[in-house]
């Protein structure tokens, strides 16, 4: 079986692409891969992945998969190995800064940018398709990217004897349907600060209003329209999902195009159950992810006041600012509510086993995030030993509802954060173990624990696929 792997495997950026690096190093066991990175991808993180360290690390690990016999376009190595020349070519030839402007999406139609994107990448597939013999399976590994799922309906339509599947991660572009006022203040359009200071004048309806507006500027794109246009023109065959999250937005009938739910998902390195911690814990907190609005970022302030007010304890906040905006917002936030003498800022972890410890030796993972689609986040933690409380979103809800360890408050509901965390800082350690080592707690953690298991579950789908294809 021959796989056209669509997407951007590294572990600098998010959970989808952390989950395509764990799992594609894998596949040669099984199939013969060929790995397509769009070029409009890695522009969209131009300013996250160019310096020069992010880019030797990306270049490390693509490299890596290389070795393990991953065939990977030359162009784009060619482009991470002098982006400078590159991008100078690129503009010059196909007018690069306005297709970089289209990350914003702002009054344009959905099928509009799919074929600007499309345009954009062709001459890239098709030259790193024209020494393929035959593909079996074209493999979209992120479907909520514009990017990655225009270059795999562009795969398809050049090989459409092949099946195309589309990965979920999440339905965060139909976030409207569930929010309530109260997260307002996680929103880039309002996240200066000063929607703390003027929320209260607001009415329930304005704030309503104003958060449907806010994320409608945000994520206008339309796909489920996509996936239905996508379908009808028999240019995506299947899609995959991590969680059941998107059945909940995406009318699958309309689509008519099957879903399956991978189970497992997502899983976590096995080295990980080497740093897990449930007696020697500190007495300090911890905040993980990546550092953007829809995950809470700029709730954990907030957060924080309620917590320190009655228990001063310290926070401590790993990962990587998206934009300035969202830092120069949470900073104002930090000196607003006077919480900078208990929230430390490490910034990224390079280094994984000094991550797992911080984790694993914090007595809870604070994670107000309004956007997952089944989180490594929370995984990772619980693997870990470390409690963790999380707003109750439709995937955490559907994952991680029924573990003891992991603490739901309703999304938004600040107060109730701040009091859970408290009453876990506050757990006996031994109640604290025994939530940890109950029967459906360690079975979770064995079935998620090694990323090859959800690299088999994909294979094994795609053969099932195929033969129910072909019969």
């Amino acid at each position: 079986m021959k796989i056209l792997y669509i997407g951007l495997p590294t572990t600098l950026l998010g959970g989808a692409e952390k989950r395509s690096f764990n799992t594609l190093r894998y596949y040669p066991f099984y199939v013969e891969v060929y790995l397509y990175i769009p070029i409009t991808y890695l522009t969209y993180y131009y300013d996250i992945l160019f310096s020069d360290r992010e880019r030797e690390i990306l270049l490390e690990q693509l490299e890596f998969l290389r070795k393990h016999g991953i065939v990977i376009n030359d162009n784009i190595i060619e482009f991470l190995e002098g982006p400078e020349k590159t991008l100078r070519i690129i503009s010059n030839a196909r007018n690069l800064h306005t297709l970089r402007r289209l990350m914003i999406f702002k009054n344009s139609p959905t099928i509009t940018i799919l074929k600007d994107i499309i345009k954009y990448e062709k001459d890239f597939i098709k030259e790193f398709l024209n020494d393929i013999q035959r593909i079996n399976i074209i493999y979209s590994s992120l479907g909520e990217s514009i990017y990655i799922l225009s270059s795999g309906l562009y795969a398809k339509h050049l090989m459409p004897s092949a099946v195309h599947i589309t990965l979920l991660h999440q339905a965060l572009y139909t976030i409207t349907q569930r929010l309530d006022p109260e997260p307002l203040r996680s929103l880039k359009l309002l996240g200066s600060g000063l929607l703390e200071r003027v929320r209260l004048t607001f009415s329930p309806s304005i704030q309503k209003l104003l958060t449907w507006f806010s994320y409608k500027l945000n994520i206008p794109l339309d796909y489920e329209g996509l996936y239905k246009w996508s379908a009808k023109r028999k240019l995506l065959d299947a899609i995959f999902a991590v969680s059941r999250e998107p059945l909940n937005y995406i009318d699958f009938n309309k689509i008519e195009v099957p879903i399956y739910i991978l189970r497992p998902g997502n899983a976590f390195d096995s080295n990980i159950l080497n740093f897990r911690n449930t007696r020697s814990k500190k007495d300090y907190a911890v905040y993980y992810a990546r550092l953007i609005p829809e995950k809470g970022i700029l709730e954990i302030p907030l957060i924080w006041y309620l917590v320190s007010k009655f228990r001063p304890t310290n926070l401590i906040i790993v990962g990587r600012f998206f934009d300035k905006k969202t830092f120069s917002s949470f900073r104002k936030l930090l000196e607003t509510f006077m919480v900078k003498d208990h929230i430390i800022y490490m910034g990224f972890l390079h280094n994984k086993e000094e991550l797992y410890r911080l984790i694993a030796n914090a007595k809870v993972l604070v994670y107000p995030s309004h956007s997952d689609g089944f989180s490594l986040v929370v995984l990772e933690s619980l693997a870990l030993g470390t409690s963790v409380v999380a707003y109750n979103i439709p995937a955490l809800r559907d994952i991680y509802g029924s573990l003891p360890p992991v603490k739901l408050a309703e999304e938004g509901d600040i107060k109730n954060m701040a009091a859970t965390t408290i009453k876990i800082l506050d757990k006996d350690i031994e109640d604290y173990i025994e939530e940890h080592e109950k029967p459906e707690v360690n079975r979770f953690i064995e079935l998620h624990s090694g990323w090859e298991k959800v690299a088999e579950t994909e294979i094994d789908s795609f053969r099932k696929i195929l033969t129910k294809n072909r019969g």
